[in-house]
């Protein structure tokens, strides 16, 4: 079986949740609702730019799909490198979390900041930080930002660093709806 060229490339390219440092996590959310170091994701298809996975677990099957930007804010940090950028949404049915949006920046947010969303210049939502790493403040927050991830076609997400920059990530959500589709229907998701 031929693997398409890009399928590839996102293999190395979108990294596996367990090499991330390990967030907090909203309210609507637990720490096992992201896939853990236990056993390895298998990428099942790509949608768009969207890599969507899925791992098998004791006790049930942790999905999720995963997008890199396609324009990543420059790092102007000097002697420092700015780490793995990506957006996750992920459902774990076996711990009834579903749609856990989850924004990992590359760097490290400032004290008490919101990371700010921007749908096709449009419609703004505001997540909390601690660490890299950015969340809804419920589950109702993640339903709906889930929601304007699979039906908007660009997002921004405006983030300030620890080093005082404000930095500004861009992404095609081009093949969101059909990735979420797909994990939700690997992992008997509905609507």
């Amino acid at each position: 079986m031929k693997i398409p060229f890009l399928s590839l490339l996102l293999c190395v390219l979108v990294p596996p949740v367990w090499l991330s440092p390990a967030p907090a996590w909203s309210a609507g959310a637990s720490k096992a609702s992201i896939p853990t170091k236990s056993a390895p994701a298998a990428q099942s298809a790509m949608f768009g730019m969207w890599a969507t996975h899925s791992l098998d677990e004791k006790g049930g099957t942790t999905c999720y799909m995963s997008l890199r930007p396609i324009k990543p804010a420059p790092w102007k940090v000097k002697g420092k490198r700015r780490g793995s950028t990506y957006v996750m949404i992920t459902h774990r049915p076996v711990e009834g979390s579903l749609n856990v949006v989850s924004v990992t920046a590359g760097y490290t947010f400032k004290s008490g900041s919101e990371a700010i969303i921007q749908f096709d210049s449009k419609k703004d939502m505001r997540l909390f930080t601690e660490g890299d790493t950015a969340w809804t403040r419920d589950s109702a927050a993640d339903r709906d930002l889930a929601k304007l991830v699979r039906t908007s076609k660009t997002m921004t997400i405006k983030g300030h660093s620890i080093h005082g920059d404000i930095l500004s990530d861009s992404y095609d959500l081009t093949g969101a709806m059909a990735a979420w589709k797909s994990i939700s229907k690997r992992c008997g998701v509905k609507e």
